[in-house]
C-alpha cells in the first residue's frame, strides 16, 4: 500500500499534510519530526558499528568491505550471505584477538558453541557419519 501525503505519520500518528518528507521520488510515511529522529538513530547506530569495528577488531569499514569482497559477499565457511539479513560477523581468535574471516550468524554461533575445539568438531562429524541413513543404491 502506497503512502499518501496527508496520511498519518507511521510513528506518531499526526497528519503529514504539511510536514511530509520527500526522499527520492516518493513521500516517506513519517512527519518531519519523526523522520529527523529516525535519521539520528540510524546515524548513531551506524557510527556505533564503525566504533565497534575499530575498538574491538582494529578494523575500518573499508577493511571490512575489502574482506567481504574477497569472500564474494558470503560466509567464509558456508559461502552464503547471512540469512538473518545482518552483516557477517567478524570471526577472531579469542586467545590472540587476531581477525580470521567473516562468518554468517549460523556458522559463527556453531564455532562459538564448540569453543574452536577441532577435536570436538571431528567427533561431531564422526557421530553424524555413524548415524547417517544409508541410501539404497
Amino acid at each position: 500500500m502506497a503512502f499518501l501525503i496527508g496520511d498519518p505519520c507511521k510513528s506518531c500518528g499526526k497528519s503529514t499534510k504539511n510536514s511530509f518528507v520527500l526522499s527520492g521520488r516518493s513521500a516517506r510515511p513519517y512527519c518531519r519530526d519523526c523522520w529527523t529522529i529516525k535519521a539520528k538513530e540510524y546515524n548513531s547506530r551506524r557510527n556505533m558499528v564503525h566504533y565497534n569495528l575499530k575498538q574491538r577488531h582494529d578494523m575500518t569499514p573499508e577493511q571490512y568491505k575489502q574482506k567481504l569482497d574477497l569472500q564474494l559477499g558470503g560466509c567464509a565457511v558456508c559461502k552464503q550471505p547471512c540469512k538473518t539479513g545482518r552483516n557477517l560477523a567478524i570471526d577472531h581468535d579469542h586467545q590472540t584477538n587476531v581477525v580470521r574471516d567473516l562468518l554468517c550468524q549460523r556458522c559463527n554461533v556453531i564455532l562459538g558453541m564448540v569453543n574452536d575445539d577441532e577435536l570436538l568438531l571431528f567427533d561431531l562429524i564422526e557421530y553424524l557419519k555413524r548415524h547417517q541413513v544409508r541410501m539404497a543404491s
